[in-house]
Formats: C-alpha cells, structure tokens, sequence
C-alpha cells in the first residue's frame, strides 16, 4: 500500500519530478481502489466489510457512501490524466489512459492494492 500523503507530498514538490508521472499514477489507482470500496459498500455493507475494506478504512470519512465515490472516482480520474500528461508515448501511456477510461466509464474491476 502506498503511503499517499507522501505521494501528495512528492508531486507538489516536485512537480516535473522524474518519478511524478508514476506517482501520479500510483495516486490513481489507490483513488480507483478506493471507489471499488465504497461501491461494494454501497452494494451491501454487512458483507463487504473484508480485508479490502480494512486496508482502506482508515481514508474514509464520515460522509456519505455516494459522496464519497464520487470524489475518488475524480481524484482516479484527475490523477490518471496528469499521469498520462506527463508520460512519454508508448505502451504505458496507452495502459494509463485506458486505465483512466475504464474508471470514467465504471469499468475498472482489477486491484493495485491490497488485493487477493
């Protein structure tokens, strides 16, 4: 699990970095992670409380479920496009725009973190 305060901290400080398009992407995909979170809570709360919901307890609030998803399904989005901005062209480019039209069209189903 990446700590995402310091990716926070790390694309602020060094904007142009030479690792900022990967954490920018690592940055979308914990947000992408953490929509499927709350979308299974939102589905059934009882049963979906598992080991992926304690790996990403801790980043939710006390607002509502729906407020919530759509808030990391923006912060996915958002931080998926600055990192194919910043990625030069080729096969991971590719792989982090369809990455990022899967999350705009509610099609992600793979996990980065805290997975099987």
């Amino acid at each position: 699990m990446p700590d995402i305060e310091q990716a926070k901290v790390y694309v602020q400080e060094f904007p142009h970095g030479l690792h900022t398009a990967r954490v920018y992407a690592i940055l979308g995909s914990f947000y992408d992670d953490l929509a499927k979170v709350i979308a299974a809570l939102i589905e059934n709360e009882k049963e979906n409380k598992d080991y992926k919901y304690d790996c990403f307890s801790s980043y939710l609030t006390k607002e509502p479920y729906k407020i919530q998803l759509d808030e990391a399904k923006a912060l996915a989005i958002e931080n998926l496009e600055k990192a194919v901005a910043l990625t030069p062209v080729g096969e991971y480019r590719e792989a982090l725009r369809q990455e990022m039209a899967d999350v705009k069209n509610g099609e992600t189903y793979a996990w980065h973190w805290c997975a099987d």
